[in-house]
């Protein structure tokens, strides 16, 4: 089995929140957090990767065996990352988490102002996320540590394209040095569709969007906040960021997929009112077989082989080979 950049596993498939773009409203992704068992048989091959991401689907802090997770996979060597809304990011999780040895967390935040950020992020409080953030540096200054660094995340949607300029001050006021500004790439509901900005019937509005874009790295340039922006129009790449080349997704139930988003029986918009029914693409369970043999396998062979002219026909409709 080859060394890896990264193995993405799905600690917890539960959240606490119900955002209004997130796929889970799409399909039943199960109530469950991997057990300590099952991580147990992917720690035999971390000495096989650089890095372990910690994000599925769901909220990695639910899971009570999360901060054992990160030991296990720190103590072999891994750096190790994970995707939270920072709800539950409390005194104690914080203090735990910075002496963890995570390396980065990235925060879930889609709107710079409470009424834009709770409309989208239901169940959420933008006061209280940004006071757990604050807390967490001053925990970092109490212990003289500088990880784990914070990237806010940012979903561009219709509904705050507006706000991109003031997510960039909030990263500057809360000392966070990274921001991405993401676009929503899982369509899986017909809103999602007639809030995603990269999509040929949207072309209209995107003169506003990309204004928005210019005056947002304009201001990050003079506050000093590095941003990363996903771009509005296909780059014709056909290998896709996550590089399933190189990286794997483990379900938080044990099932190995290329990715997160082929890891999920999820539906997938192809049209404003056409969808594919499932979309999710499995090539064995390390419940039942050993991780390399499932990696090794003829299927999962002959799946990263199709990259080598194109793109394989189970990626078809997701935006994410399209560079967006």
């Amino acid at each position: 089995m080859q060394l890896l950049d990264v193995v993405i596993i799905e600690s917890s498939a539960r959240c606490n929140l119900k955002c209004t773009m997130c796929p889970r409203l799409s399909f039943s992704p199960g109530n469950g957090d991997m057990s300590l068992d099952t991580f147990k048989k992917i720690e035999n091959y971390l000495h096989l990767t650089y890095g372990v991401d910690l994000t599925g689907w769901g909220e990695p802090l639910l899971n009570k065996n999360l901060f054992e997770m990160i030991d296990r996979a720190t103590a072999k060597g891994c750096w190790v990352h994970f995707l939270t809304n920072a709800t539950l990011l409390n005194e104690d999780v914080a203090k735990h988490l910075v002496l963890s040895g995570v390396r980065s967390i990235g925060v879930s935040i889609d709107g710079a102002t409470p009424g834009t950020y709770e409309s989208i992020r239901i169940g959420a409080k933008l006061d209280r996320v940004i006071n757990n953030l604050k807390r967490l540096n001053e925990l970092k200054k109490t212990y003289n540590r500088t990880n784990p660094t914070v990237t806010l995340v940012y979903v561009m949607m219709k509904q705050n394209i507006h706000e991109l300029s003031e997510m960039v001050w909030l990263a500057f006021e809360l000392g966070v040095k990274n921001v991405v500004f993401k676009n929503q790439n899982v369509l899986t509901k017909p809103k999602d569709v007639t809030e995603a900005l990269f999509l040929e019937d949207q072309k209209g509005i995107l003169a506003d969007a990309k204004r928005a874009v210019d005056d947002a790295l304009y201001l990050a340039t003079v506050l000093g906040v590095s941003v990363e922006f996903h771009p509005f129009e296909s780059s014709g790449t056909t290998l896709c960021a996550p590089n399933p080349l190189r990286s794997l997704f483990i379900t938080w139930d044990g099932f190995v997929s290329p990715c997160c988003n082929l890891g999920h029986r999820v539906p997938r918009m192809v049209g404003p009112e056409e969808a594919l029914s499932d979309t999710s693409l499995f090539f064995g369970n390390i419940i039942d077989k050993p991780l390399d043999e499932i990696f090794l396998s003829e299927n999962y062979i002959s799946f990263r082989n199709a990259f080598t002219n194109g793109y394989p026909k189970e990626c078809e409709g997701c935006n994410l080979v399209y560079g967006v």
